[in-house]
């Protein structure tokens, strides 16, 4: 990912940094005493530069062997934004790459 010309840069996070970042955002008190490190992957976070083609990176990101699945966080809030949207569909690069 990071060969790519529209990967500005990729992160690491680990299950502890993952579950700081989830309390710090989680705004149900119940919910973020229920959530242990351990219920949180590691993951990876892809930052783009500002001309990228997200669904493009995700697509590519997908077909990378050990990959479960990817989160397109643009593509996620524009559907959101839209009430009746597909968002699980159009968003979807799980499986062959989307």
């Amino acid at each position: 990912m990071e060969a790519r010309p529209d990967v500005a840069g990729v992160e690491f996070e680990d299950r502890r940094t993952a579950y700081e970042n989830y309390r710090g955002q989680e705004p149900n008190a119940l919910l973020r005493e229920e959530v242990r490190v351990g219920d949180l992957p590691e993951s990876f976070r892809v930052r783009l530069t500002p001309d990228a083609d997200h669904a493009a990176v995700a697509r590519a990101a997908s077909r990378l062997p050990g990959v479960s699945n990817v989160v397109d966080e643009v593509c996620v809030s524009g559907q959101l934004a839209r009430p009746g949207s597909g968002w699980a569909e159009e968003c979807d690069f799980s499986g062959d790459g989307g």
